[in-house]
Order: C-alpha cells, then sequence, then structure tokens
C-alpha cells in the first residue's frame, strides 16, 4: 500500500466478514450508468469520482469485507508463497488445487501513453492464491504486480482466456518390456 508521503507497506489477507460479495460493476451496469462493454476499474472509479453523491450507496452496497494485516514484505498468497506478477494466479479452491499449474492463453492488455492495448500472451502460472470473487471453475485471477502500470493494467482484465491444468495421473504403465521397481 502506498501512502500519500510516498512510503509503502505490504498488507496481506487477513478474512472477511462472511458476507457474500455483490459487484459494484454489476450494479452500475444494471442501473445503465456505465455500459457493460465499458466496465473497468478505471470506468468506475472516474463514475464515481464524476458523481460524488453516490459513493456511499456504491460502495455500500457491497457486504462483503475484506479485512488485512500489514506485513513487512510481500504480497503472499493463500499459498504462503510471495506472489510473482505475471505468474501467480487465483482459482476457486473448490475446483482447483492449491498449487496446481496451469498453462494460460489469454489477452494481456498493455499500456502505451494512457492508451490500452492487448496482446495475445501465452505461459505458465501458479494457482498461489485465492480471491472472494473467484467463483465458479472458469474464473481466475492473475497478480500482476503492485504500482501504477499493475493497477493500469489488471484494471481492464476482463477477456476470455484458455486454461489448461497440468495433473498428476497416477496410472502405472505396466506394459510389455518395461521392468517395475
Amino acid at each position: 500500500m502506498k501512502l500519500i508521503d510516498g512510503s509503502h507497506f505490504f498488507v496481506n489477507y487477513a478474512g472477511t466478514n462472511g458476507r457474500e460479495y455483490q459487484s459494484i460493476g454489476k450494479l452500475l451496469i444494471e442501473e445503465e450508468k456505465i455500459r457493460r462493454e465499458d466496465m473497468s476499474m478505471q470506468v468506475i472509479r472516474k463514475w464515481l469520482d464524476d458523481n460524488p453523491s453516490h459513493l456511499k450507496r456504491v460502495l455500500f452496497y457491497n457486504p462483503s469485507y475484506v479485512f488485512f494485516r500489514v506485513m513487512d514484505e510481500g504480497p503472499f498468497g493463500s499459498t504462503g508463497a510471495k506472489l510473482t506478477p505475471g505468474r501467480s494466479a487465483a482459482f476457486d479452491p473448490r475446483f482447483i488445487p492449491k498449487g496446481a499449474i496451469a498453462h494460460i492463453t489469454f489477452d494481456m492488455p498493455l499500456t502505451k501513453g494512457g492508451t490500452v492495448d492487448f496482446s495475445k500472451t501465452s505461459r505458465f502460472v501458479f494457482n498461489q492464491d485465492q480471491g472472494g470473487a473467484i467463483k465458479g471453475a472458469g474464473r481466475m485471477d492473475l497478480f500482476l504486480g503492485f504500482g501504477a502500470i499493475a493497477a493500469a493494467k489488471a484494471g481492464v482484465m476482463k477477456n476470455p482466456g484458455k486454461v489448461a491444468f497440468l495433473v498428476l495421473n497416477d496410472v502405472t504403465y505396466a506394459g510389455e518390456g518395461v521392468e517395475g521397481n
């Protein structure tokens, strides 16, 4: 977390209040304040800046709260491992085990002089985190780092992609000519 004076410190997940997440982006789409195709973190922030009389109503729409603790270093994911920008992912733990390795193909946002473009990207990632809003087998978040550039990229990450998991196959091959130990 970066403070006004320029200093910073790390925070890490410490728990939630247990209430179900309600998307303020979805609320603003349903109220026709923001078009679905325009939705991003940056667009939400701009709309709230332009409509300060709605700030409390919109922010308090989501009854789910996340609590954090101050850390000397980080950030760390739910596995306890330090997160790596562009390589640490979060999946719903009901479907994907922590520590799983996946190969993803997606459109990576590129920021250039205030504009955003996308580049087809393919890479291996590790399931090292989880998030309260990551629900279902078809959802994931990719940690992109911290700072203004990472925030600009993360704010527009909403495009579909492809994911393939590497899984242990515990079938033993006992074919002809193979010696067992």
